[in-house]
Protein backbone atom coordinates (compact mmCIF):
# COMPACT_ATOMS: atom_id res chain seq x y z
CA UNK A 1 0.00 0.00 0.00
CA UNK A 2 3.00 2.56 0.57
CA UNK A 3 4.53 1.79 -2.60
CA UNK A 4 0.98 1.95 -4.20
CA UNK A 5 0.77 5.55 -2.67
CA UNK A 6 4.57 6.39 -3.28
CA UNK A 7 3.57 5.99 -6.86
CA UNK A 8 0.53 7.88 -7.27
CA UNK A 9 2.65 11.02 -5.90
CA UNK A 10 5.17 10.78 -8.01
CA UNK A 11 2.90 10.37 -10.76
CA UNK A 12 0.81 13.46 -10.11
CA UNK A 13 4.11 15.26 -9.37
CA UNK A 14 4.82 15.16 -12.61
CA UNK A 15 1.85 15.78 -13.81
CA UNK A 16 1.56 18.64 -12.50
CA UNK A 17 5.04 19.95 -13.13
CA UNK A 18 3.86 19.08 -17.22
CA UNK A 19 0.95 20.89 -16.49
CA UNK A 20 3.31 24.41 -15.74
CA UNK A 21 6.46 23.71 -17.33
CA UNK A 22 6.04 23.66 -21.34
CA UNK A 23 9.59 21.70 -22.01
CA UNK A 24 8.75 19.01 -19.01
CA UNK A 25 5.23 18.56 -21.53
CA UNK A 26 7.31 17.98 -24.32
CA UNK A 27 9.80 16.28 -22.69
CA UNK A 28 6.94 13.03 -21.56
CA UNK A 29 5.59 12.78 -24.93
CA UNK A 30 8.98 12.51 -26.63
CA UNK A 31 9.64 9.78 -23.72
CA UNK A 32 6.31 8.10 -25.16
CA UNK A 33 7.87 7.96 -28.71
CA UNK A 34 6.77 4.77 -30.38
CA UNK A 35 9.66 4.75 -33.24
CA UNK A 36 8.40 1.37 -34.23
CA UNK A 37 4.80 2.58 -35.27
CA UNK A 38 6.32 5.10 -37.96
CA UNK A 39 8.55 2.73 -39.57
CA UNK A 40 4.88 0.66 -40.10
CA UNK A 41 3.29 3.62 -40.93
CA UNK A 42 5.50 4.46 -43.39
CA UNK A 43 5.90 1.37 -45.34
CA UNK A 44 1.94 1.37 -45.55
CA UNK A 45 2.12 4.66 -46.53
CA UNK A 46 5.04 4.03 -49.52
CA UNK A 47 2.63 1.24 -50.64
CA UNK A 48 -0.78 3.42 -50.53
CA UNK A 49 1.02 6.21 -52.55
CA UNK A 50 1.99 4.28 -55.01
CA UNK A 51 -1.35 2.78 -56.03
CA UNK A 52 -2.75 5.95 -55.64
CA UNK A 53 0.21 7.87 -58.12
CA UNK A 54 -1.53 5.53 -60.87
CA UNK A 55 -4.08 7.71 -60.71
CA UNK A 56 -2.13 11.02 -60.80
CA UNK A 57 -2.05 12.11 -57.28
CA UNK A 58 0.66 10.63 -54.66
CA UNK A 59 1.82 12.34 -51.54
CA UNK A 60 5.47 11.16 -51.94
CA UNK A 61 7.26 13.87 -54.01
CA UNK A 62 9.59 12.38 -56.00
CA UNK A 63 12.48 13.66 -58.56
CA UNK A 64 11.85 13.96 -62.38
CA UNK A 65 14.56 11.12 -62.65
CA UNK A 66 12.16 9.00 -59.90
CA UNK A 67 8.72 9.96 -62.04
CA UNK A 68 10.55 8.47 -65.19
CA UNK A 69 11.72 5.43 -63.29
CA UNK A 70 8.13 4.87 -61.73
CA UNK A 71 6.13 5.20 -65.22
CA UNK A 72 8.64 2.52 -66.74
CA UNK A 73 8.39 0.18 -64.02
CA UNK A 74 4.45 0.85 -63.81
CA UNK A 75 3.88 -0.01 -67.53
CA UNK A 76 5.95 -3.20 -67.17
CA UNK A 77 4.27 -4.02 -64.49
CA UNK A 78 0.75 -3.14 -65.81
CA UNK A 79 1.22 -5.24 -68.88
CA UNK A 80 2.63 -8.24 -67.04
CA UNK A 81 -0.07 -8.13 -64.51
CA UNK A 82 -2.58 -7.85 -67.34
CA UNK A 83 -0.90 -10.51 -69.42
CA UNK A 84 -1.38 -13.41 -66.18
CA UNK A 85 -4.90 -11.91 -65.24
CA UNK A 86 -5.82 -12.83 -69.30
CA UNK A 87 -4.48 -15.90 -69.04
CA UNK A 88 -6.05 -17.22 -66.06
CA UNK A 89 -9.35 -16.04 -67.85
CA UNK A 90 -8.65 -17.71 -71.07
CA UNK A 91 -7.26 -21.20 -69.44
CA UNK A 92 -8.79 -21.95 -65.89
CA UNK A 93 -12.79 -22.92 -66.55
CA UNK A 94 -13.63 -23.35 -62.98
CA UNK A 95 -14.58 -19.53 -61.36
CA UNK A 96 -13.35 -20.57 -57.91
CA UNK A 97 -9.96 -21.54 -58.66
CA UNK A 98 -9.84 -18.66 -61.71
CA UNK A 99 -10.57 -16.36 -58.38
CA UNK A 100 -7.83 -17.96 -55.89
CA UNK A 101 -5.33 -17.18 -58.68
CA UNK A 102 -6.44 -13.91 -59.58
CA UNK A 103 -5.84 -13.38 -55.79
CA UNK A 104 -2.37 -14.75 -55.50
CA UNK A 105 -1.31 -12.44 -58.73
CA UNK A 106 -2.38 -9.42 -57.06
CA UNK A 107 -0.55 -10.47 -53.54
CA UNK A 108 2.86 -11.39 -55.84
CA UNK A 109 2.14 -7.31 -57.64
CA UNK A 110 1.41 -5.88 -54.01
CA UNK A 111 5.00 -7.15 -52.82
CA UNK A 112 6.54 -6.39 -55.62
CA UNK A 113 5.13 -3.12 -55.77
CA UNK A 114 6.23 -2.57 -51.96
CA UNK A 115 9.41 -3.66 -51.88
CA UNK A 116 10.16 -1.99 -55.12
CA UNK A 117 8.97 1.69 -53.32
CA UNK A 118 10.48 1.15 -50.34
CA UNK A 119 13.86 0.56 -51.97
CA UNK A 120 13.64 3.48 -53.68
CA UNK A 121 12.89 5.50 -50.43
CA UNK A 122 15.48 3.61 -48.11
CA UNK A 123 18.28 4.68 -51.34
CA UNK A 124 17.31 8.11 -50.67
CA UNK A 125 16.95 8.41 -47.08
CA UNK A 126 20.74 5.87 -46.93
CA UNK A 127 23.34 7.02 -44.40
CA UNK A 128 20.84 9.98 -43.08
CA UNK A 129 19.96 10.13 -39.17
CA UNK A 130 16.31 10.45 -38.38
CA UNK A 131 15.10 12.91 -36.13
CA UNK A 132 11.53 13.16 -34.77
CA UNK A 133 10.34 16.62 -34.66
CA UNK A 134 6.72 17.30 -32.53
CA UNK A 135 3.43 18.84 -33.96
CA UNK A 136 2.66 21.70 -31.58
CA UNK A 137 0.33 24.48 -31.86
CA UNK A 138 -1.07 27.47 -30.05
CA UNK A 139 -4.42 28.45 -28.75
CA UNK A 140 -6.08 30.98 -27.59
CA UNK A 141 -8.87 30.96 -24.46
CA UNK A 142 -12.23 33.52 -24.20
CA UNK A 143 -9.95 35.06 -21.39
CA UNK A 144 -6.83 35.87 -24.31
CA UNK A 145 -5.01 32.97 -22.45
CA UNK A 146 -1.83 31.73 -24.85
CA UNK A 147 -1.64 27.98 -24.51
CA UNK A 148 0.96 26.24 -26.08
CA UNK A 149 -0.40 22.16 -27.12
CA UNK A 150 1.32 19.25 -28.04
CA UNK A 151 -0.42 16.84 -30.82
CA UNK A 152 -1.87 14.05 -29.06
CA UNK A 153 -2.94 12.27 -32.11
CA UNK A 154 -1.91 8.53 -33.09
CA UNK A 155 1.44 10.05 -35.69
CA UNK A 156 1.52 13.49 -33.68
CA UNK A 157 6.34 13.61 -34.86
CA UNK A 158 7.24 14.80 -38.44
CA UNK A 159 10.54 13.13 -39.79
CA UNK A 160 13.33 14.80 -40.55
CA UNK A 161 16.53 13.06 -42.22
CA UNK A 162 19.67 14.74 -41.63
CA UNK A 163 22.45 14.03 -43.96
CA UNK A 164 26.57 15.29 -44.19
CA UNK A 165 26.80 18.26 -43.56
CA UNK A 166 24.13 18.70 -41.41
CA UNK A 167 20.74 19.41 -43.31
CA UNK A 168 17.86 17.65 -44.26
CA UNK A 169 18.14 16.06 -47.53
CA UNK A 170 14.32 14.47 -46.70
CA UNK A 171 11.33 15.36 -44.91
CA UNK A 172 7.86 13.59 -43.74
CA UNK A 173 4.88 15.72 -42.10
CA UNK A 174 2.01 14.28 -40.92
CA UNK A 175 -1.27 15.81 -40.08
CA UNK A 176 -4.13 14.82 -38.00
CA UNK A 177 -2.74 11.43 -36.91
CA UNK A 178 -1.77 10.66 -40.91
CA UNK A 179 1.62 10.90 -43.12
CA UNK A 180 0.55 13.82 -45.16
CA UNK A 181 3.36 14.36 -47.66
CA UNK A 182 6.89 13.15 -47.70
CA UNK A 183 9.21 15.18 -50.24
CA UNK A 184 13.23 16.06 -50.47
CA UNK A 185 12.70 19.91 -50.80
CA UNK A 186 11.48 22.22 -47.93
CA UNK A 187 8.10 22.51 -48.70
CA UNK A 188 7.80 26.43 -48.88
CA UNK A 189 7.25 28.86 -51.71
CA UNK A 190 9.40 31.41 -50.70
CA UNK A 191 12.90 31.21 -52.57
CA UNK A 192 14.61 33.45 -49.34
CA UNK A 193 13.63 30.81 -47.30
CA UNK A 194 14.33 28.11 -49.49
CA UNK A 195 17.44 29.68 -50.13
CA UNK A 196 18.00 29.52 -46.38
CA UNK A 197 17.12 26.60 -45.13
CA UNK A 198 19.97 24.58 -44.86
CA UNK A 199 21.94 27.26 -43.01
CA UNK A 200 18.90 27.50 -40.72
CA UNK A 201 18.98 24.08 -39.60
CA UNK A 202 22.84 23.56 -39.45
CA UNK A 203 22.91 26.78 -36.99
CA UNK A 204 20.09 24.87 -34.69
CA UNK A 205 21.58 21.54 -35.01
CA UNK A 206 25.38 22.56 -33.94
CA UNK A 207 24.29 23.97 -30.82
CA UNK A 208 22.97 20.02 -29.87
CA UNK A 209 19.51 21.11 -29.45
CA UNK A 210 17.17 18.56 -27.58
CA UNK A 211 13.99 18.34 -29.30
CA UNK A 212 12.66 20.05 -32.23
CA UNK A 213 9.41 21.21 -32.76
CA UNK A 214 6.87 22.05 -35.77
CA UNK A 215 4.18 25.36 -35.51
CA UNK A 216 4.10 25.84 -39.09
CA UNK A 217 1.03 28.59 -37.64
CA UNK A 218 3.85 30.95 -36.47
CA UNK A 219 4.31 33.12 -39.45
CA UNK A 220 3.92 29.63 -41.99
CA UNK A 221 6.99 28.36 -43.38
CA UNK A 222 9.07 30.87 -41.83
CA UNK A 223 9.72 29.64 -38.19
CA UNK A 224 11.75 25.91 -36.86
CA UNK A 225 11.55 25.90 -33.07
CA UNK A 226 13.97 23.79 -30.99
CA UNK A 227 14.42 22.86 -26.79
CA UNK A 228 17.90 23.85 -25.82
CA UNK A 229 18.24 23.92 -21.98
CA UNK A 230 15.29 23.94 -20.72
CA UNK A 231 13.89 27.10 -23.18
CA UNK A 232 11.85 27.20 -26.24
CA UNK A 233 13.38 28.65 -29.24
CA UNK A 234 11.83 29.92 -32.52
CA UNK A 235 14.27 30.66 -35.35
CA UNK A 236 13.02 32.79 -37.98
CA UNK A 237 14.80 31.46 -41.46
CA UNK A 238 14.36 34.36 -43.57
CA UNK A 239 16.43 36.71 -40.89
CA UNK A 240 18.44 34.20 -39.84
CA UNK A 241 18.02 34.76 -35.96
CA UNK A 242 16.96 32.86 -33.27
CA UNK A 243 14.45 34.59 -30.32
CA UNK A 244 13.61 32.97 -27.16
CA UNK A 245 9.84 31.72 -27.42
CA UNK A 246 8.98 34.64 -24.41
CA UNK A 247 10.85 36.89 -26.31
CA UNK A 248 9.35 36.13 -29.59
CA UNK A 249 5.91 36.68 -28.41
CA UNK A 250 6.38 39.87 -27.07
CA UNK A 251 8.23 40.78 -30.98
CA UNK A 252 5.76 39.60 -32.58
CA UNK A 253 2.23 40.03 -31.55
CA UNK A 254 0.06 37.09 -31.99
CA UNK A 255 -2.40 38.75 -34.03
CA UNK A 256 0.62 38.56 -37.11
CA UNK A 257 0.52 34.28 -36.68
CA UNK A 258 -0.65 32.19 -39.21
CA UNK A 259 -4.51 30.86 -38.76
CA UNK A 260 -4.23 31.90 -34.99
CA UNK A 261 -7.45 29.52 -33.65
CA UNK A 262 -9.41 29.90 -30.50
CA UNK A 263 -9.21 27.17 -27.74
CA UNK A 264 -12.59 25.49 -27.79
CA UNK A 265 -14.16 22.16 -26.55
CA UNK A 266 -14.16 20.94 -30.05
CA UNK A 267 -10.12 21.32 -29.84
CA UNK A 268 -8.94 18.40 -31.70
CA UNK A 269 -5.61 18.62 -28.83
CA UNK A 270 -5.84 17.62 -25.27
CA UNK A 271 -6.73 20.34 -22.93
CA UNK A 272 -4.33 17.55 -20.99
CA UNK A 273 -1.03 18.31 -23.07
CA UNK A 274 -1.54 21.94 -23.36
CA UNK A 275 0.36 24.90 -21.00
CA UNK A 276 -0.30 28.40 -20.35
CA UNK A 277 2.04 30.70 -21.20
CA UNK A 278 3.12 33.78 -19.82
CA UNK A 279 5.62 36.44 -20.39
Amino acid sequence: MKKFLIFVVFSLSISFLCAKNPVRMIESIYLNLDTILYVTEIKSAILNDTWNRMGGEGSFVLSHREELLNERMWERMHNTYMSSIFSVHRNIGDSVQRGILIDSIRRDLNKTVMDRSYTVFNNRIANTKPVFVLNINFYQDSDNRLFLCADTTRLNFNMFFFGRPVYPIHYIFVYDGEIEISTRGYPTVSVPIARNVRQAFRRIMRKQPEYLLWAPQLHGMNTILYVLNDKIYVFRIFEMGAYELNEYLKKFPVETWHRQPRMSDSCCYEYSHCVELRW
